[in-house]
């Protein structure tokens, strides 16, 4: 304990400053779940390019009944080495 006033430490004293707490940034708002309208589903490159673009269709996902009348749109995230949204679509259509 008595080295720390040599260090510049002092334990024991009272500060004359005011310690201000961090400015924590706002995260941005999330969307309401009746707003969302998007489904986004993974695709390697042959899925991508035989699904999506040669039958302008998507596979097999799943999603939650209640959620079926509220998606109007199909984004496509293609996974590495693109590893990035690159293609969307409107939705005319959710086969059971």
């Amino acid at each position: 304990m008595r080295i720390l006033p040599l260090v510049g430490v002092f334990a024991f004293e009272t500060s004359s400053e005011t310690i201000k707490p961090a400015k924590i940034p706002q995260s941005p708002k999330s969307p309401a779940e009746d707003e969302i309208d998007t489904v986004i589903v993974p695709a390697h490159e042959e899925g991508f390019e035989k699904g999506f673009q040669g039958q302008n269709c998507w596979y097999e996902i799943r999603i939650a009944a209640e959620k079926l009348d509220k998606i109007k749109y199909i984004a496509v995230y293609r996974t590495a080495p693109v590893s990035a949204i690159t293609h969307f679509a409107p939705v005319h259509h959710i086969e059971p």
